[in-house]
């Protein structure tokens, strides 16, 4: 099995699992997830170690003109989750630093990859 089926095989079930124990055990579920966000940093250090893994397999294989939809398309689902929590997001909004250099200092690794993904968007298409 190659690695794009290995992914897509893991990916299917943990899906499949996410959905099948957040509804048959949501208060479960909400326990679980309140103690892993206690540990933020390493959270962060799992899903940089992950992206970074997926980005190697990733994105030497599969034109970046294929891969700018389907980030497209999964940001809008992953906005469909939170639409959802009104409440929750507009307490993530007020959480934001109000200042260029507090957007920077919080947020700059983000602002590096999606900047550079951006380039590499914009690099890739036809001329």
């Amino acid at each position: 099995m190659d690695a794009f089926k290995l992914i897509t095989l893991i990916t299917a079930v943990l899906i499949l699992l996410k959905i099948a124990f957040g509804v048959s055990m949501p208060k479960l579920r909400k326990e679980l997830g309140a103690k892993v966000i206690r540990y933020p940093r390493v959270l962060k250090a799992i899903y940089l170690a992950l992206a970074a893994l997926l980005g190697w397999i990733i994105l030497p294989a599969i034109p970046m003109v294929i891969i700018t939809p389907i980030l497209l398309f999964t940001s809008i689902l992953t906005g469909l989750v939170f639409i959802e929590y009104p409440k929750s997001l507009s307490s993530l909004i007020k959480e934001i630093p109000s200042t260029p250099i507090g957007v920077i200092k919080k947020h700059w690794l983000n602002l590096i990859i999606w900047a550079s993904l951006s380039v590499w968007m914009l690099a890739s298409l036809p001329y």
